[in-house]
């Protein structure tokens, strides 16, 4: 990616991106019957609106031709892996398969974000974008991390248990 008009278009098209994003995971949220996941997915939905913002803050940077704001790491991100603070309160009850496909289909639209970001990051030669969007892409694969997490549990909260209770015998 070289120029302004360059960076104009991946940034409109990343707003087009997180809201759709936030849409899906409002709308979902709304579907969850498991509360623990009903929060996994408002927290990304805050997360989209967090990205919303900071990129048309970086967008009306570029256009008014300042310099574009240092992004802080963890500014951005508001979800959390709600799965870690509960591990003895969770019931052992797998979810309905349409909770199980609407995390499948988030986490595909999580691995595209991450790749558009990557992507975005490697083309662009301004240095605060470079960041930023390193940025971006971190956030999406921590969001990845908390559907896959919120997924395997649902799916088989037996195996998510196991897995966690090994990591609290061993330390880890």
């Amino acid at each position: 990616m070289t120029g302004k008009k360059a960076a104009f278009k991946v940034l409109e098209r990343a707003i087009v991106i997180e809201k759709q994003g936030h849409a899906f995971y409002a709308q979902s949220a709304a579907k969850m019957k498991n509360e623990n996941a009903r929060r996994a997915l408002l927290g990304l939905a805050q997360d989209e609106l967090s990205h919303i913002e900071r990129i048309k803050e970086i967008y009306a940077a570029l256009t008014a031709g300042e310099p574009v704001p240092e992004v802080e790491a963890g500014k951005l991100t508001k979800a959390e892996d709600v799965f870690a603070s509960f591990r003895k309160k969770l019931p052992r009850q797998k979810a309905e398969p349409g909770a199980l496909k609407i995390l499948e289909m988030a986490l595909d639209t999580e691995r595209k974000s991450f790749y558009y970001y990557q992507k975005a990051e490697s083309e662009t030669r301004e240095p605060e974008l470079k960041g930023f969007f390193q940025q971006l892409a971190k956030e999406e694969n921590g969001h990845f991390e908390i559907l896959q997490n919120t997924h395997l549990y649902l799916k088989d909260p037996e195996i998510w248990y196991a897995r966690e209770e090994r990591h609290m015998a061993d330390g880890g």
